[in-house]
């Protein structure tokens, strides 16, 4: 692979940071008529009290993607619930796939144009509160569906990017999250996500952190400071990576 655009090369990063999974997902929703919209995250939109809807806008050009999240069960302790979501990245790998201005991976005549790429991602999440703190263990499942050929030289070797890419090509792969939040005030949270990410045919270890400090301004907006930590066993050798970023969320009922 060969990078020649900076800024693409970084957004490209954040886009593999965050779609693997919300900075901290729940089986809570978002209550009905209820939207969220954010710069880093998904747009969601409730439903019902029990089934929310959610998708990246900003990427629905270049990728088009859909997620819904759903209710399993609740019992007296544990909230239980289902999120199917579904992506088309082929016209995003394929623009960056050229030479020049927004280029990321160097076209080759021996490998061709990225293949056709559907990605369907079941994540199953469980919610309990103990005290102040929320704890939500999750468990997903990764499939990817191609038409035609895939050639390594198509992964983008970059530790934030290559496990998202990966998973899709060699699917399916298994990620197995761990997330806490705590509400330390009516203002400040803290929350925090992990994930141990496993891939089909490789023995090699993924894992990622993500971690954010959040303090409400007003009734409906939030502000976010944080980070993504990952460190992966790739081909290209054991890296660890940090991404800091700042994320302004707005709540809001119609």
């Amino acid at each position: 692979s060969v990078f020649q655009n900076k800024h693409i090369f970084l957004f490209l990063c954040l886009i593999g940071t965050l779609l693997p999974s919300t900075i901290f997902d729940s089986a809570k929703f978002i209550g009905v008529k209820s939207l969220s919209n954010s710069l880093l995250q998904p747009k969601v939109y409730g439903i019902r009290q029990d089934l929310d809807i959610s998708t990246y806008a900003s990427m629905s050009v270049v990728m088009p993607n859909i997620s819904v999240k759903y209710k399993i069960k609740d019992t007296d302790k544990w909230q239980v619930s289902a999120k199917t979501g579904f992506a088309y990245p082929t016209p995003l790998l394929r623009l960056l796939q050229r030479n020049g201005t927004g280029g990321i991976i160097a076209p080759d005549p021996d490998v061709g144009d990225s293949p056709h790429l559907i990605i369907i991602k079941q994540k199953f999440i469980a919610t309990t509160t103990i005290g102040k703190t929320t704890f939500s263990p999750s468990f997903e499942v990764t499939l990817g569906f191609r038409k035609g050929q895939f050639d390594d030289r198509l992964i983008i070797d970059h530790p934030l990017v290559y496990s998202t890419l990966i998973s899709a090509f060699r699917s399916p792969a298994y990620s197995l999250g761990f997330a806490f939040e705590k509400n330390l005030n009516s203002k400040w949270r803290l929350a925090t996500q992990n994930n141990f990410i496993f891939i089909n045919g490789e023995t090699n270890k993924h894992f990622r952190n993500s971690s954010i400090i959040s303090r409400k301004i007003g009734k409906k907006y939030s502000i976010h400071l944080g980070y993504t930590l990952s460190y992966g066993e790739y081909p290209f050798g054991d890296q660890w990576y940090l991404v800091p970023f700042i994320d302004i969320q707005k709540v809001w009922k119609k």
